[in-house]
């Protein structure tokens, strides 16, 4: 007999069983088995890095129909290109011909070319880049790492910041909003939180300025032209990608991670208000990318037409378009890849997986509903990460030995297309919920 019904998971995620959201390109790279994609701009032209024949790293510029092409160095042996912007502005890091890091801006005409230091600075980054060519980084100084950013060919160090230690700036969109996050602490176990600071380049108080996690370590890591930051943020011990909307500034963060995974953190956001990130489905299990897509959490291995051959590990940056950007793994090769919508990514028709989880006399008794679409060939069902066992027919039902207090139970449905659902995770919280 069936005592309790102690969860069911009303939140739904999945993928749909129609066909793949995404074709998958990869730019190739600099003659060497590694690269890394960073950004895209809405040109679909793609900035990164990649390892040369010779064994260096250099920044690369990808454009569909040119293929890859070496932006070279400040007269070193490394360089990366971390941003893009809508006008083919791409900037990063490189070494100069004396082995110091410098910030650079590269442009079609001009080609790669130092951004100025502060007095007294020995090297320099520059991570993000917006459509007015307003650029933000950092420096290194005789006090420090301080946060700069180049306006019309000029440095300047951000003052009014609130800091006792370390502030990153991530990002900066055309209304100058600057998103990052502040750290405190010891370096060996420095803590942060996430920022959001309106028109920061020309605010002349704080009044702009606000901490938008009071949760540590959190971080803002992308703010698009509407003034939506992504980021992550930490509560009960585990990191969870957010959603946050300056407009609404009162409704707070919003966790985007409806698939409740081990780790998630958000690295891009477009004005739509698609998220990607990263994410660790079970604790000690690799990274996966992920894409949000308003509603849902979506795993990219589950949603790239021909992708059966990559695991897709990270993805850094989304265009207005829906085009992705990151870094895969080929077989043992670390590539850059570049995905492209085939449908739309918003309303891609998802079914959804319900878990129903029970006590029963002869152990854990697991059921689950599919809804808005047909069941799947198969739903296998998976605790920590590990398969408990497979159900053929509907309800997919299943019994297993009780496991340990806190072990995480999901649901995962194949289709015959070869397309994959996931529910959201369930931590089993014993025998106490028990009618």
């Amino acid at each position: 007999m069936i005592r309790a019904l102690l969860l069911v998971l009303a939140g739904l995620t999945g993928v749909a069983a129609a066909g793949p959201l995404f074709q998958v390109t990869d730019p190739g790279s600099l003659g060497g088995g590694y690269s890394r994609a960073y950004a895209v701009n809405n040109q679909g032209e793609v900035a990164g890095e990649s390892e040369t024949a010779e064994g260096w790293v250099h920044a690369f510029l990808w454009r569909e129909g040119e293929g890859i092409r070496d932006l070279g160095t400040l007269g070193g042996s490394v360089s990366r290109a971390l941003d893009i912007n809508h006008n083919g502005m791409v900037i990063g890091e490189a070494e100069d011909a004396d082995g110091r890091m410098m910030a650079f801006r590269w442009s079609a005409g001009e080609g790669m070319t130092a951004l100025p230091l502060l007095a007294g600075a020995i090297a320099g980054r520059a991570g993000a880049v917006n459509d007015e060519g307003v650029i933000v980084g950092a420096m290194d100084t005789a006090d420090g790492t301080v946060p700069v950013f180049w306006q019309d060919g000029e440095v300047h160090r951000l003052h009014m910041l609130p800091v006792s230690g370390h502030v990153q700036l991530h990002d900066i969109n055309d209304e100058g909003d600057i998103v990052g996050q502040v750290e405190a602490g010891p370096l060996e176990s420095f803590i942060s939180y996430a920022f959001y600071y309106r028109r920061a380049v020309e605010a002349p108080s704080l009044t702009t300025f606000r901490f938008i996690s009071s949760e540590t370590p959190s971080a803002a890591q992308s703010v698009n032209a509407d003034g939506m930051a992504a980021g992550f943020t930490t509560s009960g011990g585990r990191a969870h990608a957010f959603l946050y909307d300056r407009r609404h500034a009162a409704e707070g963060l919003v966790d985007i991670d409806t698939l409740t995974n081990f780790y998630s953190a958000a690295l891009g956001v477009n004005r739509q208000g698609w998220v990607v990130g990263e994410c660790i489905i079970h604790e000690a299990e690799d990274a996966h990318a992920f894409f949000f897509n308003g509603t849902r959490l979506l795993l990219l291995d589950d949603l790239v037409d021909g992708g059966e051959a990559w695991d897709f590990v990270r993805a850094h940056g989304i265009n207005d378009k829906g085009w992705i950007v990151g870094q895969g793994l080929q077989g043992e090769d670390e590539r850059a890849f570049v995905l492209r919508p085939s449908g739309n990514p918003e309303a891609p028709g998802l079914p959804g997986i319900v878990p129903m989880i029970a006590m029963g006399d002869d152990g854990l008794r697991l059921t689950a509903e599919v809804v808005d679409g047909e069941p799947p060939q198969r739903l296998t069902w998976e605790v920590d990460g590990a398969v408990a066992g497979t159900a053929w027919e509907p309800p997919f039902h299943l019994t297993i030995p009780e496991p340990a207090v806190g072990s995480c139970i999901q649901a995962v449905g194949y289709w015959w297309s070869g397309q994959r659902i996931r529910s959201a995770r369930t931590r089993w919280a014993g025998r106490e919920g028990e009618e």
